[in-house]
């Protein structure tokens, strides 16, 4: 099978969004052969005429010359990653061609949480041109590509259509070890600086840190929010770091106190790739059945919540099983793969 990939370029950030854009990008060369087109990030006179002009974000006279080259070849089958090339997938759609869309978020309700955060004119005007796009990607896919059934659900609410395929966020399998000896235990949020990370850690500034002795650790980019505020002294920023898995690897259990967004936070996906405790919002836990594995973690909703289940937490070495099997039967690549290629094996593709 031949596929054309088109997603914006994952090697340039490490943000949620590029992680599962590239997994998406690796499954894709596991059951086929990929050519790929990629959208760089748009600079703002792109964006303004993209958005005056209704077009696909990111694009670029050069780039549809490059896509309506590609689509000179043959392909079974074009990816789009991402609901916001609405235009592009209706003139690929209009061309008789199969088409697949993998939504990473419902983007509407991410960008209106976005812009009701922001209070932004510009995160405003972006509403309505994300969701003209959204629309076209739903009307004019084949197929539906969907991380959770949240977002399934919201699709049909919004635009009258459900996903087609779940596909949740994945990992490849890590070498889990126990925490170090002697090492000191200590909470650990990870976040990049977009608006439900900074809601997250303004909310254990203000409501975790203080009710617990226990140290916590902030890693990732999100800390560039807060080079300027006070902090309590049990909480420390650590920035990007070279080699998370340290950090997952010596923490007693990972705090997710998010509270905005759509799609399925692949925070918490990670957690579980650790074997980790996961303490947090139901936001958090979204498209990961905690109900039927109670054991990975705690659904928090208040500060208390938080407060007891920090306290409740084993002085042990910060393996959990039950996290590790989830995992592995669900949000492994491996069980990516098997999904993807049952459901293409379906087509007939």
């Amino acid at each position: 099978m031949r596929i054309l990939d088109i997603s914006r370029d994952f090697t340039i950030k490490g943000d949620g969004g590029s992680v599962v854009t590239r997994r998406n990008f690796n499954l894709l060369n596991e059951v086929g052969k990929v050519k790929s087109l990629f959208v760089p990030v748009p600079d703002l006179k792109t964006r303004l005429l993209n958005i005056t002009l209704r077009q696909s974000y990111g694009e670029t006279p050069k780039l549809k010359r490059q896509l309506d080259e590609s689509l000179n070849e043959k392909f079974d089958l074009i990816f789009f990653d991402g609901s916001i090339y609405g235009e592009w997938l209706k003139r690929v759609a209009d061309r008789g061609l199969k088409t697949m869309c993998f939504f990473h978020n419902v983007e509407k309700v991410y960008y209106e949480a976005k812009a009701n955060h922001s209070g932004s004119i510009a995160d405003k005007l972006m509403v309505s041109y994300i969701v003209h796009n959204e629309r076209l990607s739903v009307i004019h896919s084949t197929y539906i590509v969907a991380l959770n059934k949240r977002d399934s659900d919201d699709l049909f609410r919004i635009y009258g259509r459900k996903a087609d395929l779940l596909l949740p966020s994945s990992f490849p399998s890590a070498n889990v070890t126990g925490r170090d000896n002697g090492a000191e235990p200590y909470l650990l949020f990870v976040g990049t600086n977009f608006f439900a990370n900074v809601e997250g850690v303004k909310f254990i500034i203000d409501h975790i840190a203080p009710l617990t002795e226990m140290n916590i650790k902030i890693v990732g980019n999100v800390n560039d929010s807060f080079r300027e505020v006070q902090v309590p002294e049990n909480l420390e920023f650590l920035g990007q770091v070279d080699d998370i898995s340290e950090y997952y690897r010596n923490t007693l259990a990972v705090i997710a106190p998010i509270f905005s967004g759509s799609g399925l936070k692949t925070k918490t996906v990670e957690a579980l790739r650790y074997g980790k405790t996961i303490l947090g919002t139901p936001e958090a836990f979204e498209g990961i059945d905690i109900a039927s594995n109670p054991e990975i973690g705690t659904v928090c909703s208040t500060s208390a919540d938080f407060s007891a289940a920090i306290s409740a937490l084993p002085s042990s070495d910060g393996i959990n099983p039950a996290s590790l099997s989830l995992f592995s039967s669900t949000f492994s690549d491996q069980a990516a793969l098997a999904t993807l290629k049952s459901f293409l094996s379906a087509q007939g593709l």
